[in-house]
């Protein structure tokens, strides 16, 4: 008995110790382990799962291509999955990153190019500080929050020349957080474009300075959508519906652009607080708030807007906004599969797909939110794919919810799910 147990304990620590060897170097055509520091371009050739930090880059002029590998750790939101210390020319690309406290950590540093990753239940995904010529394009960051503190998606503290393009982010505490410094350091020459941000507490918020926010889409967040302050700060064209709180808010800006921007269905669209100094609004459209504009910026001025319900707010030319809002018209459901045939029997273990053709009479996106037995699921398009199982028989629902963000239509198949079959009813429209 003694010997085996012996045994086990051995196994064990050899195991242990696998993980969590003595920092080596790595790169090139050496494989990386957990631990080691990377001194050459080089493409990962297996997942790790490690404890403390993953891997370090330890020169300059490099490229790491995880090449779709892995980087976890065994103790959900502690570690770092790569770390970047007073380095420069590094790119990360190809990474999937989950767990750990920081997946990138990058301090000190000069013209880094992170791309391509995906990063998912993450206390910190991309965490930033006092860097210089950072490119963060493409990346896709999910599912935060798993420590019990907020998680972060791109998190930027005192950093310049910053751009943020492309990137997906998802049910993470706050998208983009751009920090400035106990000593008042704050982040200057920022480009964030093209990003989408979905079901967050907050989309973008922090201080800048001289820096452009353009053509983001910010949908379904829990608070606020763009909360700024700082100056010299263009807000163009972004698409911001179903706010909780304010689609944007300012305080505290001087020279502050807000241009052609479309605020749909938030508690306010723009709110701007007293503490601003030229402040402009132009060709801003403003609907279904329930105060679309909210001026307590005394010389803050404007042109053709659009909006129904301003409070202290006048455009140039007019009282209230130059435009009204029209009247909404909602979707409108043209097709779904399965249709209207009560008599249709599917096999078990057989993949099958629901989809909804539908159309918007004023040409708004159009939003899909799908339910199994009133439960989301991991769909948002036109269209859900499944596959029953033996243990699903009995009575169930599959509904779909497609919205303009202001009005929704909602279409729901009920289904009898037998040991050798499913039998589904035709749509019901309420």
């Amino acid at each position: 008995m003694r010997g085996a147990l012996d045994k086990k304990i051995l196994i064990l620590f050899i195991l242990f110790v696998s993980t969590n060897v003595t920092a080596g170097f790595c790169g090139g055509t050496t494989p990386c382990n957990c631990g080691d520091v990377i001194m050459n371009s080089t493409v990962l050739t297996k997942s790790l799962t490690c404890n403390g930090t993953a891997l370090t880059i330890g020169n300059n002029n490099l490229e790491l291509n995880c090449n779709s590998n892995i980087l976890g750790t065994f103790t959900h939101g502690n570690g770092i999955g790569i770390k970047i210390d007073q380095k420069s020319n590094v790119t990360i690309t190809n990474c999937l990153f989950e767990s750990q406290g920081n997946a990138i950590y990058l301090i000190n540093s000069t013209s880094i190019e992170l791309t391509k990753n995906a990063i998912t239940k993450n206390d910190f995904a991309i965490n930033i500080q006092t860097s210089n010529q950072i490119i963060i394009t493409q990346n896709t960051i999910t599912d935060g929050q798993i420590s019990n503190h907020s998680n972060q998606g791109i998190y930027i503290v005192a950093t310049n020349n910053t751009i943020i393009e492309g990137n997906y982010l998802e049910n993470v505490s706050i998208g983009i957080n751009l920090v400035e410094t106990i000593t008042q350091a704050i982040n200057t020459n920022s480009s964030i474009k093209n990003n989408k941000i979905i079901n967050t507490a907050m989309g973008i918020g922090g201080t800048i300075k001289n820096s452009l926010i353009e053509d983001n889409t910010l949908f379904d967040l829990k608070y606020s959508g763009i909360y700024l302050k700082g100056e010299n700060i263009v807000i163009k064209n972004n698409s911001i519906k179903k706010i909780n709180y304010d689609g944007i808010t300012l305080t505290d800006t001087k020279n502050a652009s807000l241009t052609e921007n479309k605020i749909i269905s938030c508690e306010k669209g723009i709110t701007a607080l007293a503490i601003n100094e030229k402040l402009t609004a132009n060709k801003n459209i403003l609907c279904y708030n329930k105060i679309d504009i909210n001026n307590e910026t005394s010389g803050a001025i404007g042109v053709n807007n659009t909006c129904n319900t301003p409070n202290n707010w006048n455009d140039e030319t007019t009282k209230g906004c130059t435009f009204q809002c029209k009247i909404n018209r909602p979707p409108i459901i043209l097709y779904t599969n399965p249709n209207n045939n009560p008599n249709i029997t599917l096999l078990i273990d057989r993949n099958y797909t629901f989809s909804i053709t539908a159309d918007d009479p004023d040409g708004d996106e159009l939003y899909y939110d799908w339910f199994f037995d009133d439960k989301p699921v991991d769909s948002n398009g036109p269209k859900y794919s499944f596959t029953y199982s033996k243990d699903l028989a009995g009575r169930h629902q599959i509904s779909v919810i497609v919205s303009d963000s202001i009005d929704s239509k909602n279409v729901t198949w009920k289904i009898a799910v037998q040991k050798n079959k499913v039998i589904w009813d035709f749509p019901r429209r309420p």
